[in-house]
């Protein structure tokens, strides 16, 4: 049996984060559309700088300096590597629908080539940028599938109706941060709800629905047209999506972090989050990509043709995650009564709770 010391503690925190990103979402939803509006797209970036001095003077009064026995350097090489392949990748995704099958082709071997040599540049690094080992773990690589999953289902929808909102249907900034404003604001209900979920059923169980939720809501977007009304279908595709959004993005973090040692806590949770967004930089190029390809003439009609198809494309990426849950081991945490721990035990009849 094994104990985490920190497993109440860290499904709470995991939780609060999930909330505060929906937090984030939902104001920069409602106050980058008056923005855009008032000030130009471009003031959009110069809000993240006060934003980013107040972290600065804050973080060194309220974080606590956490370091791992020894000394360990910084993996430029593996950092270069890595980057290389996903810039090369993102860039093939893109680039498809105007490109050649053959330049298609040889971008992506290319990008293949840069992450088989990332790869061999962590077994030989001394201080490897992700320590391969880590990879043993079911668990952790399945929670990073559901969160990659997460990433290129929540920045594609996203971005998809985007593109359905203001080239479509010529709705306004303002509008369309009121209007998608409801997706953040369901994650966050849904990341707290998450939070106690796992706690009683694990988060494969979690996950699980939590995907399946999301997927409903993904096939409300694809029956999108032009003359839909927001309340008659985007307003539930969005609430929808997001519930399950904020319960399995939750899920998928402490399923990335639970069966962690100390010393590679902090490397794992770089990883839970770099997978995020690598996820998400995929999905955007994935689904425009892919909008682009399917639609033909420039009238609203034609966009919202190539959008619905968009929006389909994100049950792959959803059936990503779902891959993902049946890695995860078969475990539920239940509090032990001799102590404030966490332990991981085996499920072999759980209440269901879902």
């Amino acid at each position: 049996m094994t104990t985490f010391p920190s497993g109440p503690d860290r499904n709470k925190a995991l939780g609060i984060w999930g909330a505060t990103s929906g937090v984030g979402g939902t104001a920069g939803s409602l106050i980058g559309g008056p923005v855009t509006d008032g000030l130009g797209w471009q003031w959009i970036f110069f809000i993240n700088v006060p934003v980013c001095i107040l972290v600065a003077v804050l973080a060194p009064v309220l974080l606590l300096d956490s370091r791992g026995p020894g000394r360990r350097g910084f993996d430029l090489a593996g950092a270069v590597t890595v980057t290389a392949a996903l810039i090369v990748l993102v860039y093939a995704v893109i680039e498809a629908p105007q490109s050649s099958v053959t330049r298609t082709v040889l971008l992506t071997l290319l990008s293949v080539a840069l992450f088989g040599l990332f790869v061999l540049v962590e077994k030989r690094s001394a201080a490897p940028l992700v320590p391969l080992r880590l990879f043993h773990s079911r668990t952790l690589v399945g929670g990073n599938l559901i969160t990659v999953a997460w990433g290129l289902s929540a920045f594609g929808l996203n971005f998809v109706y985007t593109q359905y909102a203001q080239l479509a249907l010529g709705v306004s900034a303002i509008r369309y941060g009121l209007m998608s404003a409801v997706l953040a604001a369901a994650a966050v209900g849904g990341s707290m709800v998450g939070q106690h979920l796992v706690t009683r059923v694990g988060p494969r169980r979690v996950a699980f629905v939590s995907l399946l939720i999301a997927a409903a809501g993904t096939t409300l977007m694809t029956r999108l047209s032009v003359d839909s009304g927001y309340f008659e279908l985007a307003f539930w595709g969005l609430t929808i999506f997001g519930a399950g959004l904020g319960a399995g993005a939750v899920a998928g973090s402490i399923a990335s972090l639970r069966d962690v040692a100390g010393p590679d806590s902090g490397v794992a949770s770089g990883l839970q989050n770099a997978s995020f967004q690598i996820g998400g930089a995929i999905g955007v190029a994935v689904v425009s990509a892919v909008a682009t390809g399917s639609t033909s003439g420039s009238t609203p009609s034609a966009l919202v043709r190539g959008d619905r198809v968009a929006f389909a494309a994100v049950w792959i990426f959803l059936a990503i995650g779902l891959a993902g849950c049946l890695l995860i081991k078969r475990s539920l945490e239940v509090r032990s009564p001799e102590s404030g721990h966490i332990n991981v035990v085996a499920a072999t009849s759980v209440r269901r709770h879902l």
